[in-house]
């Protein structure tokens, strides 16, 4: 029977949490972002007609634009906020775990992160990029064991 010590389990709950928080974040950044995008393209339309140089100008203003509305989105600012606090639970995981565990168990944040995409944000996701995360499942359990 595998035994446990009280710093794996802790360790592990740190790692749900940092992981869990992680890919909220990256669900709300691409959410915020999207309603982003669709404020810009609503508000910022260049004609045919523009010369070459307006179009380079307008495209900068466009950028700035975005980055500056993106801040005041909401699901922008929550997932920054999920960033935020899941670096200050990995801060705690490097303090407590080898990094050569501890690291490659993030990739379940790229598991989860495909299978939100796909059944939250209904993006499609291709045969081939479930067999990537597949292997990346293989490789986390992998690591998981050793």
């Amino acid at each position: 029977m595998l035994k446990v010590n009280r710093l794996m389990i802790v360790i592990f709950l740190l790692l749900v949490i940092s992981v869990t928080l992680g890919v909220v974040g990256q669900i709300n950044l691409k959410q915020g972002m999207i309603l982003v995008n669709q404020k810009i393209e609503h508000t910022t339309k260049i004609t045919e007609n523009q010369k070459v140089k307006d179009y380079a100008v307008e495209k900068i203003k466009k950028g700035l634009y975005l980055i500056f509305t993106a801040f005041l989105n909401y699901k922008v600012i929550i997932g920054i906020f999920c960033y935020a606090v899941s670096m200050v639970f990995w801060l705690l995981i490097l303090s407590k775990a080898p990094l050569s565990l501890a690291y490659p168990m993030l990739g379940t944040s790229y598991i989860l992160v495909v299978l939100s995409s796909q059944f939250i944000l209904h993006e499609a996701v291709s045969p081939i990029r479930w067999l990537g995360t597949l292997i990346i499942s293989l490789g986390v359990i992998l690591v998981a064991r050793s």
